[in-house]
């Protein structure tokens, strides 16, 4: 459930500190909750998906963990819950441990911004919380139309997606807040993408056992 590791990384420990982390009994119970409710990709059908020996709930959250494998970014897929102040229990769907980052992958019709809204409000500001959008498609000539990363964050800062000039890695950070490299603490001064500006990755389902030596 982690994929490429990229950068100094946060311990599980130091996750669970940031808002009143379950035990893994309660762990077992929200999961079954998540799984027992609608899909959340916004899907007309939700098709679960493996990727990287990770079963995901859709394409979609499949695709996202493609796209951070394709920055090198490493993530953890639902392995943390919490209870949120409301009394909801919650499962992001990707922590990222080296960028202190969560992401929630919401689809264009599932009105999602409470739970993570409410998330990012409880946890520090050295966190970041995101809302992954479905990508955004955009021609780049009349027969050729490419997927695009769409985010937003919660709370409505202008986070962006850049690359450290000093340690060449990629992170989202509140610019307007500070342009110090997440991993290394590099001062940035180039290129902070918005959404809609780096490619989107979809992921391609690990092939079935029945097809090796095909």
């Amino acid at each position: 459930m982690q994929g490429t590791e990229a950068g100094s990384t946060t311990g599980h420990q130091d996750v669970n500190e940031l808002l009143g982390w379950m035990s893994p009994a309660e762990w077992l119970a929200a999961r079954a909750t998540e799984s027992a409710q609608q899909p959340d990709s916004g899907e007309i059908t939700a098709c679960p998906t493996l990727y990287r020996g990770d079963l995901f709930r859709s394409r979609l959250e499949a695709g996202w963990a493609r796209t951070l494998d394709h920055l090198s970014i490493g993530w953890e897929y639902e392995q943390h819950a919490c209870r949120l102040p409301s009394g909801t229990r919650y499962i992001p769907d990707f922590w990222l441990p080296g960028l202190r980052t969560f992401i929630e992958v919401k689809g264009p019709t599932v009105p999602g911004r409470r739970k993570p809204q409410e998330l990012a409000k409880e946890v520090s500001e050295d966190v970041i919380v995101l809302i992954g959008w479905p990508p955004v498609r955009k021609s780049n000539c009349p027969y050729l139309w490419e997927p695009y990363l769409n985010w937003a964050d919660p709370l409505g800062y202008d986070t962006r997606l850049a690359i450290c000039p000093g340690c060449s890695g990629w992170q989202w950070m509140r610019a307007q807040m500070s342009r110090k490299c997440r991993l290394c603490g590099t001062g940035h001064t180039g290129l902070l993408a918005k959404s809609g500006e780096i490619p989107f990755h979809p992921a391609e389902p690990d092939r079935p056992p029945w097809m090796d030596g095909c």
